[in-house]
């Protein structure tokens, strides 16, 4: 994962080429800010620190992070709802001030995390169910980021098969290809891990028929490719890590590539990602 230097380093570069993206960039700049602050105090214990067990839930395919194993500080995350909340409201003040009348059903949501049916808890939020959703994954990120760094290095490359995350179940984001041999790896929009998988299957709904997969390039931009599945209907941005001359920082390719995600959504494809739902 990226360190927030990286973060802010490939923002600035953004910036100063695609001035249209500033005021995306400029709100993720001060979430990257906000998590690093929490980051920075905490820390979380492996849940296989006696090394059983890891191995055969991956491979029975199953994520490594279960539900029991998510250990958080209650008054930490609240805290970091409330400065995400209070960033939203500069660029959404009528999304914030509809979360800040649920109240009290957001932290009841906030008291028993991960949630368990996200869909059925969220129903109270009505059309403000995507900025919560986005608040709640984001609160719960620095603790997912720190689980990732613990128990990324236990999935060999053998070990996992799946298009979800094999940390925490979460669907990729985003993508990039690398190496002499074209390799793809993923990365989680929930906990900021990667994985290897391969370049001609769809990760959504596993298909390997290539007739059924394709490629576009943006002409502007040839670097970025957008994976479409016309089995599943679903898109997949990625970058070509090969063509860039800076380091590749996923987490703000992103955001930075909205106009991609609008060109997908156009052709009549979805996505899983709450960011570009909520961004677009």
């Amino acid at each position: 994962m990226s360190t927030l230097q990286e973060k802010l380093r490939r923002i600035d570069q953004i910036r100063g080429g695609r001035p249209g993206f500033g005021d995306i960039l400029d709100f993720f700049e001060q979430v990257f800010i906000a998590r690093d602050a929490v980051l920075q105090k905490l820390a979380v214990a492996d849940p296989y620190q006696d090394g059983h067990g890891s191995a055969q839930r991956l491979r029975e395919g199953f994520p490594l992070l279960e539900k029991r194993h998510f250990q958080y500080d209650a008054a930490a995350l609240a805290d970091y709802f409330s400065t995400l909340l209070d960033i939203v409201a500069r660029r959404n003040p009528g999304g914030a001030a509809a979360i800040r009348l649920q109240s009290d059903a957001a932290g009841g949501l906030l008291k028993n995390l991960p949630p368990g049916d996200i869909v059925k808890e969220l129903a109270p939020f009505g059309e403000g169910r995507d900025l919560m959703l986005f608040l709640i994954k984001e609160s719960m990120r620095p603790w997912l980021e720190q689980y990732a760094g613990l128990l990324s290095p236990k999935v060999g490359e053998e070990q996992w098969h799946e298009g979800c995350c094999p940390v925490c179940g979460g669907f990729p984001c985003f993508a990039e290809i690398f190496g002499q041999e074209n390799q793809r790896r993923l990365f989680c929009q929930d906990c900021g891990a990667s994985w290897q998988f391969p370049r001609l299957q769809c990760p959504f709904c596993g298909t390997g028929e290539h007739e059924k997969l394709e490629y576009f390039k943006p002409d502007a931009a040839p670097e970025y490719r957008v994976m479409l599945c016309r089995a599943c209907k679903r898109y997949l941005k990625t970058a070509d890590f090969r063509e860039f001359s800076d380091a590749l920082v996923p987490e703000v390719e992103h955001p930075a590539t909205l106009h991609l995600d609008i060109i997908a959504r156009e052709r009549g494809y979805k996505t899983e990602d709450v960011l570009t739902r909520l961004m677009l």
